[in-house]
Parts: C-alpha cells; structure tokens; sequence
C-alpha cells in the first residue's frame, strides 16, 4: 500500500525543519530504524545494539523526542530503564522515505 507523501509545498515549515533535524544525523536514523520493527527498547539495549555513550544516546533521543519523533514509557527522558518507542508520526515518516527509497530503485 503506498503511503502519503508529505507534500512539502504545502508543509509547515517548522514540520519540515524537525523532520530535517531529526534524519540530519545517522545515528539518529540509525536509532530511529532499530525501534522501526519494535515495540519499545529499553536505552541501554538501543545503546549496545548501536555502540553508542550514554552521553551520545541521551543527546539522540532527547532531540527525537522533542522533535516528536519519540515517546517513553516513563513520560520522562533518560534513565537507563526508561522504554522509548516511536511515535505514529515517526512511523508515518519512515515509512514514506522507505517507500520513495524503494520505488527509485524500480
């Protein structure tokens, strides 16, 4: 099924500028990519599987959260027990960059 595309004519510009923000990064895909197929991940599981700093990985999903690209299961950022998971605007987000990926390749 193909997703909606953002039509960035008329987008808010301050939609664009976060989504911008939040992909400017690899590490932040690659965080985003590894919750993609999840329901949740606790930080620390998320900074092994990355190879990441605490330092690092609290930067990251800070920015992602404020961005509105993540949410915690404790309603607050940080903490090694803390569980993040994407938004459904970030899946929507995802999934319309994966899509376009895939079709240029046809």
């Amino acid at each position: 099924m193909k997703p909606k595309y953002f039509d960035l004519e008329s987008m808010p510009i301050d939609r664009f500028a976060k989504i911008h923000a939040a992909f400017s990064d690899q590490k932040r895909i690659e965080l985003m990519l590894s919750l993609y197929p999840r329901e949740e991940m606790s930080e620390i599981k998320l900074r092994n599987e990355l190879g990441i700093s605490r330092t690092e990985s609290d930067y990251h999903l800070k920015l992602l959260k404020k961005y509105g690209f993540l949410e915690s299961s404790e309603g607050r950022v940080g903490g090694a027990r803390t569980r993040y998971r994407l938004t459904d605007y970030a899946r929507k987000v995802i999934e319309a960059f994966r899509y376009k990926s895939v079709e240029k390749k046809k």
